[in-house]
């Protein structure tokens, strides 16, 4: 049975994740298993004696304790835990949640599960501006993309893109072809085979005219191999956040 591992913290956007998690399993008796992230900073930084929090609507100033903020952050999970529940059993799909201490990019790291799906972290606020509320396009595609960059990875990614599109039902597959020998214009052509979809081919040579794509694309659900170099690109992910665009990593035995 595949594992679909949903990699949440308390800032994830849950209802971006099920949905795909949902699309993802389409045609399979798949286990979802969500993996809350416990920041033991934010814990530690909550215990600090001049650690206050500031009301929002009073601006008054109160205590902030590291159990207090433990058990706001257990709140969370438990919402999401539910959450979860309510969605696989309605699919009839197995779940299980875990809570770790830890990060979204450390489950995503060490996760030996045949797909995860990372929610947009809160910390990576740190490094640059709040990317702020996700909006979604009303000419938003209705279609899986996959970047397609000529490795193994990528090519295992597009295949098992196929499966899930004629499983799913959906009109389309967008391969975003992006490969080592930069290739100038836009070539964007649909084409079918017997038993499959159409997909429309999309060259690009840059990771920013990758960016450009996606924006006018606004698809439903992304897939990358985990070896390949964007599913660590903290810029694409920040994009696709923006965008209400979930991203899937498979490994190899997807």
């Amino acid at each position: 049975m595949p594992t679909i591992v949903l990699a949440i913290d308390a800032y994830s956007q849950l209802e971006q994740l099920l949905p795909a998690a949902l699309l993802l399993a389409s045609g399979q008796n798949a286990l979802l298993l969500g993996v809350f992230a416990q920041d033991s900073r934010l814990l530690q930084g909550a215990a600090l004696p001049c650690t206050q929090e500031i009301g929002a609507n009073s601006a008054a100033c109160f205590p902030l304790t590291a159990e207090t903020m433990e058990n706001r952050v257990r709140r969370i999970a438990e919402d999401m835990r539910r959450r979860l529940a309510m969605a696989a059993e309605r699919r009839k799909l197995p779940w299980e949640f875990q809570l770790c201490y830890g990060s979204i990019s450390q489950i995503t790291t060490e996760t030996t599960a045949d797909a995860v799906l990372p929610g947009w972290s809160g910390h990576l606020w740190i490094s640059g501006s709040h990317p702020g509320p996700p909006t979604r396009s009303s000419a938003a595609r209705a279609a899986i993309a996959v970047v397609d960059d000529g490795s193994l990875s990528a090519a295992q990614a597009v295949e098992a893109a196929r499966r899930l599109t004629a499983a799913a039902g959906l009109p389309e597959l967008v391969i975003l072809e992006m490969d080592s020998v930069p290739v100038p214009g836009l070539t964007g052509s649909a084409r079918s085979s017997v038993g499959r979809p159409p997909e429309v081919r999309i060259r690009v040579d840059s990771p920013d005219q990758l960016m450009r794509h996606l924006r006018v694309l606004c698809p439903t659900l992304m897939l990358l191999g985990r070896d390949q170099p964007l599913a660590s690109d903290s810029r694409l992910r920040k994009e696709l956040f923006l965008l209400k665009c979930p991203l899937a990593l498979l490994s190899a035995t997807w």
